[in-house]
């Protein structure tokens, strides 16, 4: 039996997030919740999530996911070259960005308070070096192939009532 999907059969606007999103079923533990393309509405800002995991005993994950290929820049910003051309991207922002916004949604509307949590890039067609890392996202909060999404349910997250990012 597959993770939890919700909704059950989303809409994805890029393939790559289809192809992250079986993945994600597929190698999850069973118990695990996997919320896709939640928006977020703030006064002047939209936060889109690609994914948001939730998996017991370790915490969650909101994964942004970059199609194409996808290389790193010498600062912590990358290139994006895809079928809409090549562009500069700025993914460890936004999933940070992404993080806090669920976190202080959370904690205005329900009565979660605190939870471990964690960004993660998700770059399924990209080589990215096996030695990148940056301190807004460490090499384990990126996963390069997803082959190896399952690699989230291997690293627990501090539990110290503080969002972990």
């Amino acid at each position: 039996m597959p993770a939890l999907s919700f909704p059950k059969e989303p809409i994805f606007a890029d393939p790559s997030e289809r192809v992250v999103w079986a993945e994600l079923l597929k190698q999850l533990p069973v118990d695990a919740a996997v919320i896709c393309n939640l928006v977020i509405l703030e006064p002047g800002k939209r936060f889109e999530i690609d994914f948001i995991v939730a998996i017991p005993e370790v915490g969650i994950a909101v994964l942004e996911v970059k199609g194409g290929e996808v290389t790193p820049n010498t600062d912590s910003t990358f290139k994006q070259k895809d079928a809409k051309g090549s562009r500069e991207i700025d993914p460890i922002t936004q999933v940070t960005q992404n993080l806090y916004a669920l976190k202080n949604f959370l904690e205005r509307k329900s009565s979660i308070k605190h939870f471990a949590a964690r960004p993660n890039l998700v770059f399924p067609y990209s080589d990215i070096p096996s030695n990148y890392s940056r301190p807004d996202v460490p090499r384990f909060g990126l996963v390069r192939r997803p082959s190896s999404i399952a690699v989230l349910t291997h690293s627990p997250m501090k539990s110290s009532g503080k969002t972990n990012s």
